[in-house]
């Protein structure tokens, strides 16, 4: 692959991340006290995956995040392994907000992406082409998830433009309703008073 090949290829990734689920990715970089990255980076970031797997909770997703910061910073020059972790990043931040409502297969990928990033870290020697075909599968599946998330969105979009549409009707329901109302008692009231003049009049008359 030559240069501008990989050039489009990284181009083409980031912006598809930049664009993940419509959320903003402003990514952070932790250190420790003296600038370094943390020890075994790798092997925390599997602890926390595995703990993810077991169960979501909110200390789980902060320290997915934490994780992976610290390795795009050590991976930033490997542009298929940072790749990967931005994959992971987008993926943690989409599940922390959503929590419960996050698509079921959204952890599906956090492994999927894992296990690949992991063979691409640990793999010596692995070429171009095998690295280029592992994150490109990753890519595919991750843009059929966000295919599918944003199909949900839609379909609850347009359950609530039902709901709101329904609302409405009931709403001017409810004003034609209070309106004829009104006007029934009002002319109840004038037939009412129209029939106490003319019995006013029939007795002047004698009638």
């Amino acid at each position: 692959m030559d240069r501008s090949d990989k050039e489009r290829l990284v181009s083409d990734i980031e912006n598809q991340l930049d664009d993940f689920f419509g959320e903003d990715e402003n990514v952070s970089r932790d250190h420790d006290a003296d600038g370094a990255p943390a020890p075994n980076p790798l092997e925390q970031l599997k602890s926390v995956v595995l703990s993810i797997d077991w169960e979501i909770t909110d200390e789980c997703l902060v320290e997915l995040e934490q994780s992976v910061d610290t390795l795009m910073d050590t991976y930033k020059d490997d542009r298929y392994t940072h790749t990967m972790l931005r994959m992971l990043n987008a993926l943690g931040k989409y599940i922390k907000k959503r929590k419960a409502q996050a698509h079921p297969d959204a952890i599906k990928r956090v492994m999927s992406v894992f296990k690949n990033l992991e063979q691409i870290v640990s793999t010596a020697g692995m070429s171009e082409k095998r690295k280029k075909s592992i994150v490109a599968a990753e890519i595919r599946r991750f843009k059929e998830l966000k295919e599918r998330v944003d199909s949900k969105r839609r379909g609850r979009a347009a359950a609530a433009g039902d709901t709101t549409a329904g609302q409405r009707a009931t709403e001017l329901a409810n004003e034609i309703g209070k309106a004829v109302s009104a006007a029934t008692a009002s002319l109840k009231k004038e037939l009412k008073a129209l029939r106490q003049r003319i019995k006013a009049i029939e007795k002047k008359l004698n009638i």
